[in-house]
């Protein structure tokens, strides 16, 4: 049974989520003070993400480079850029908080977009050539 692009990235979401789980073991997540809360606010985020980057993959004709570029930007940004453009927001709470609403936002709208297709094209099948039929001529 096959999911389609929108189910497989509902499953493939999630799975992201959890493999991420142990950055919260490190300075980066904010142990030992880290909270469930936002533990489960980065897991969602990586759930409407998963949103975008199956967009990206699927309309890059299924580029990895250009699907580790969109992630690593996205780590970069929020790692060096973050707070220094929004000061007043720049706590570990905020920032969590400020990119689910951004990624749902643009999850919803690739969503509608495309029909929940993310940009996906199947492969189209071979034509088939109508067999030529051997006429003699007498």
């Amino acid at each position: 049974m096959t999911r389609g692009p929108l189910g497989a990235t509902v499953v493939l979401g999630p799975l992201w989520g959890l493999w991420h789980l142990p950055l919260f073991l490190s300075e980066w997540g904010g142990w030992p003070d880290v909270t469930w809360l936002r533990v489960g606010e980065f897991v969602a985020f990586a759930c409407v993400f998963s949103v975008i980057v199956t967009w990206v993959f699927n309309r890059t004709g299924q580029s990895l480079p250009l699907v580790m570029l969109l992630h690593v930007s996205v780590n970069n940004f929020m790692s060096i850029v973050y707070s220094d453009m929004f000061p007043s927001i720049a706590t570990a709470e905020h920032a969590g908080r400020v990119t689910l609403l951004a990624g749902t936002t643009a999850a919803f709208l690739v969503i509608v977009a495309t029909r929940g297709r993310l940009g996906y094209r199947p492969a189209e099948e071979p034509v088939q050539e109508p067999s030529q039929e051997i006429t003699h001529r007498r």
